[in-house]
């Protein structure tokens, strides 16, 4: 039996895994964070600090819903008639055809 893994497989597989435990680190480290700084801090200024990191994630995810992802569109604009600069035109040089002439 011959098992071959590339990059893409294997970013595709242990990502369904990778995401909740980086989200159970995430909030055990949130837990902990909460802890400490009621001891050192105390209660009031914690739910202070609290309330404004719901409300900012709160309205960091609104406004990832509401607004709608614009699609980017390319326009051209032509200069003005002083701004353009005449190009010199590019003669090339006859070349001699191999064979008869004529």
């Amino acid at each position: 039996m011959n098992l071959t893994i590339n990059k893409s497989t294997l970013i595709a597989s242990v990502q369904p895994i990778v995401k909740p435990i980086l989200g159970l680190a995430a909030a055990a480290s949130l837990v902990g964070v909460g802890y400490f700084g009621t001891q050192f801090l105390g209660k009031a200024p914690m739910f202070v600090i609290s309330g404004s990191v719901s409300t900012l994630g709160l309205a960091a995810q609104l406004a990832r819903t509401l607004v709608p992802k614009s699609k980017s569109t390319f326009v051209q604009v032509e200069p003005k008639e002083e701004e353009v600069e005449e190009e010199e035109e590019v003669v090339q040089p006859t070349t001699k055809k191999r064979g008869k002439q004529s």
